[in-house]
Parts: C-alpha cells; sequence; structure tokens
C-alpha cells in the first residue's frame, strides 16, 4: 500500500494510542509522514436555541495535549486542530489534501452504546476517499 501521506484522527483515547503505533509503523515502512489531528466539535445550534452544548475547548490547551501525541518511529510527522462535526472534518481534510491512507483508532461499542452514539471510524470507513486502518484498544490479560 502506498501511504506517504497519513492522516491519523485522534481523540485522546486507548485506541488512538493504538492507532499513532499503527501510522508510525506504517509511515517508517513506506517513508511517509503523519498529519497528527484532533476535531474540536462546534456546537450545534437552531437560531438562539441549542439542541446540544458541546463544552468548549480551549484551543492552546487542546494543542498542548496534541503535542505531547508523538509517533513511536523516527517519522516526520504534523499537528493541526479542525473545528466542526467530527466525521465530516476528517474527510474533508482527507479529500482536500489526497491523503493515502487514514489510520484511526475505535472504541469497539456494541449494542445500545453503539446505536445511540454511532461509530466515527464507522463512518469514515463508509465515507472516506482512501483506505481507512481501524484500530481497536485491546485491553491487556489479567
Amino acid at each position: 500500500m502506498k501511504a506517504k501521506k497519513i492522516l491519523l484522527p485522534i481523540d485522546f483515547s486507548p485506541s488512538s494510542d493504538e492507532a499513532v503505533e499503527a501510522a508510525s509503523i506504517l509511515a517508517r515502512g513506506s517513508g511517509g509522514e503523519i498529519l497528527i489531528v484532533y476535531v474540536e466539535e462546534l456546537p450545534i445550534h437552531e437560531g438562539a436555541a441549542y439542541l446540544y452544548r458541546v463544552p468548549q475547548a480551549n484551543t492552546a490547551e487542546v494543542m498542548k495535549r496534541l503535542e505531547q501525541v508523538v509517533p513511536t518511529e523516527s517519522v516526520p510527522y504534523q499537528y493541526r486542530i479542525l473545528k466542526g462535526p467530527v466525521v465530516e472534518a476528517i474527510l474533508e481534510v482527507a479529500e482536500a489534501e489526497k491523503f493515502d491512507v487514514i489510520v484511526m483508532g475505535t472504541h469497539g461499542r456494541r449494542g445500545l452504546t453503539h446505536l445511540v452514539m454511532g461509530s466515527v471510524a464507522e463512518a469514515v470507513v463508509r465515507r472516506a476517499p482512501c483506505p481507512v486502518l481501524v484500530v481497536k484498544d485491546v485491553p491487556a490479560a489479567k
């Protein structure tokens, strides 16, 4: 797989940590570079009444936390904060900048939780303009 440009959306979860490792290995093997992104989801509102409220993130704090995410291999990488609905923001940057692959984590929710919350990874896989590698966090054996 040609993977010169790797898009790595993260949400600071354990599955994102696994995706960082996978993207790092892929980038090293293909001589690629990684764009690590975090999406700040903006509140959705209708007129003056908010349908639901998403806590406003402090962009400086998010960037500070984002900069602590470092590939596990010595590969070129950059950071960016995107704004908007998560799935749409990921898909827009993937298409606009012609990424070769998206590497992202999934929480692996099932049942009612999946039905209610949906899956960002699933939506990205269905609509992405490029291949998507989805990585699930596997809890350590006890």
